[in-house]
């Protein structure tokens, strides 16, 4: 089991899918699993994920688009597998010392 876990669901977001994987790869304390949740994606989405190198990263792509509040559900699936859930859409953006200072205080 994952201690941290983030998620990103997106659809057709290659032009916002490298920022995004190197804002995770850059992080202070990165999560422990990286998973990119594609739902049926016709741009270079896919290509872009399985090719990034900065940090482990899953690419899993549902069989069917599912919509936007069909696939923030199948992210939501990922909790039964991890301490800590972060959903994050491949357009917004965190600090780089997200994770560090977020851990502690739900520790608490």
């Amino acid at each position: 089991m994952s201690f941290v876990t983030s998620v990103i669901p997106v659809y057709n977001g290659a032009r916002f899918l490298p920022e995004a994987l190197e804002m995770f790869a850059g992080q202070t304390r990165r999560p422990d699993r990286l998973v990119v949740l594609d739902n049926c994606s016709t741009d270079a989405t896919a290509e872009i994920a399985r090719s990034f190198k900065g940090m482990p990263c899953e690419w899993r792509r549902n069989e069917t688009n599912v919509g936007l509040l069909g696939n923030l559900n199948r992210a939501l699936a990922f909790s039964s597998e991890t301490e800590y859930l972060h959903i994050l859409p491949v357009d917004d953006r965190i600090t780089l010392d997200y994770f560090e200072r977020m851990l502690p205080l739900l520790e608490d």
